[in-house]
């Protein structure tokens, strides 16, 4: 774990961010193994990260509560609750804006994105979000075997 540490410890003398990762399977992973997840992070990494993403989020508005009992518990720490990231991958039902400070509304391939457009009127109105991402993976490399 040293060496992460010390790249870590790279990354913020160059003022680069980190945040850490947690998957919630659309609202049904179990709320303690999030929680557990973030106090993963929170033990081992808080020197370093300054926030959460919060991975496969559901846009449903029926788990809401699962994501403000999340909200809630980041938050909890001045450390890592600097930043909350949802990653719907689509546009969410407006509820969700209050929770995130980025809301990540793309997540998939380059040449998908490149072509996207967000339906009309899908596009949320920024109320506490203060970021919208998008999240494009690159072209993987063609190989050739011989």
């Amino acid at each position: 774990m040293s060496d992460y540490r010390l790249g870590m410890d790279e990354l913020k003398r160059a003022n680069i961010a980190m945040i850490g990762y947690v998957p919630t399977n659309f609202g049904t992973r179990p709320m303690d193994d999030v929680k557990a997840d973030i106090d993963k992070w929170n033990a081992d990494y808080a020197p370093w990260i300054g926030g959460i993403l919060l991975d496969d989020v559901s846009s449903n508005p029926g788990a809401f509560p699962y994501y403000q009992e999340l909200h809630n518990y980041i938050r909890q720490n001045p450390q890592i609750g600097k930043l909350i990231v949802l990653n719907l991958g689509t546009s969410p039902d407006r509820s969700f804006i209050a929770l995130a400070d980025v809301l990540v509304l793309f997540d998939g391939s380059y040449d998908d994105w490149v072509g996207y457009t967000p339906p009309p009127g899908s596009q949320p109105r920024i109320g506490a979000a203060s970021q919208l991402w998008s999240m494009a993976r690159p072209r993987p490399r063609r190989c050739r075997i011989r």
